[in-house]
């Protein structure tokens, strides 16, 4: 509240408070949210190949315990530290065979693991890179998904093929009487133990046994790219055509239903810190849900491109988001955006807050803010 008996304060309040209606105009992101939830709002920096990426195609990304993020990109894989960019690729680093980092993954004893399309399976560990091929039992050199389940046992996702580590080797799951022969991009563990396996086909795989999931529509449309459940118990599934969700009610489960709002490819699902639901698509931009509601980002005014690769929420609860032209970050901030009716109208004058707890703004028009809305007030 402001103090009617200090003239000093209530002219520093009135600054502080110009400042956070102007950022209503700022380039700020913000979302929906529950009326007992906060407003979550980023502020945004972007990086393309003018800032030091290779290449402007940004796939994964993960983060060792050194707190180095890895992006990894269509030229080759990066260690970043916040300033500067290591590139790693088969003109420096004997491992790689080829440049296109597909997906990555950090294990519970901090190995990084590095899914390549076209040159294998990769392993950063102790400073040192290895690579893994056919002679190491991996017959499928373009690696779509690396996965570690509760056991600490690492799955490997390829085009032909879904994979385990063992040892120092890589042995083949899928051919068999467990698991049929499939095409895998998306693995998933979910909190019955159950291990989500898509690709062409959708199973889940527990003990020795699996049980095949069919969504609806032709099965050319139905190829999973991304899954994840939900803190909800929700299982989600993101396939060439859209996004589909399957949830549990008191101890039943219902089918996958199709989620209507989402159009597109779906490349990636990520649930944050904030118990938000990302949604990357290919061509439409990236979704948010959130309290049973979905917002969207969208190129040019806030994305780098529609088409959006991946996404990963770092230590410090930093949003990166990888698209076809660059990469992004959203950080948290404690300033919230107020957004004004007229958005044109930016020229405020004075900004005083009566008894009752109402701010009022006076620009060209007259603005009374409560309740978290910004309304033009009429004489």
């Amino acid at each position: 509240m402001l103090s009617r008996n200090n003239p000093a304060g209530i002219r520093k309040r009135i600054r502080n408070l110009v400042g956070i209606v102007l950022l209503a105009l700022s380039a700020s992101i913000r979302f929906a949210s529950a009326a007992d939830r906060p407003v979550v709002a980023y502020t945004e920096r972007t990086w393309q190949m003018q800032d030091g990426l290779p290449e402007q195609i940004v796939q994964a990304f993960a983060q060792t315990n050194d707190r180095y993020l890895w992006i990894g990109t269509t030229g080759g894989l990066l260690r970043f530290d916040g300033a500067r960019f290591t590139l790693y690729n088969r003109e420096n680093t004997p491992a790689f065979s080829d440049n296109n980092i597909f997906c990555l993954m950090v294990s519970q004893d901090n190995t990084l693991w590095i899914g390549t399309e076209g040159g294998g399976l990769i392993q950063y560990r102790d400073g040192a890179f290895r690579s893994f091929s056919s002679k190491d039992g991996l017959t499928n050199s373009f690696v779509r998904s690396v996965y570690q389940d509760s056991a600490g046992r690492v799955w490997i996702g390829t085009d032909n093929g879904l994979f385990q580590f063992r040892g120092e080797r890589v042995e083949r799951v899928d051919g068999s009487e467990m698991v049929p022969l499939l095409a895998v991009h998306a693995i998933y563990e979910d909190r019955g133990g159950g291990l989500w396996v898509g690709g062409s086909q959708l199973l889940r795989l527990k003990g020795n046994s699996f049980v095949e999931y069919h969504l609806e529509g032709e099965a050319s449309q139905n190829r999973v790219k991304s899954l994840l459940e939900t803190t909800d118990g929700s299982i989600w599934v993101g396939t060439v055509s859209g996004l589909y969700r399957k949830t549990f009610s008191h101890g039943t489960t219902s089918r996958f239903e199709k989620v209507r709002a989402i159009s597109g490819t779906v490349r990636f699902l990520r649930q944050t810190s904030e118990d938000a639901l990302w949604i990357g698509t290919i061509g439409h931009g990236l979704y948010i849900y959130r309290d049973g509601r979905f917002s969207k980002i969208t190129a040019p005014e806030r994305l780098p491109s529609n088409t959006v690769l991946s996404l990963f929420e770092d230590v410090e609860q930093n949003i990166w988001v990888g698209t076809q032209a660059g990469m992004l970050r959203l950080s948290n901030t404690p300033v919230h955006t107020v957004a004004l009716p007229d958005a044109s109208d930016s020229d405020a004058e004075t900004v005083y807050e009566d008894r009752g707890g109402d701010v009022w703004v006076a620009a060209a028009d007259l603005f009374r803010y409560r309740d978290g809305k910004a309304t033009q007030y009429p004489f």
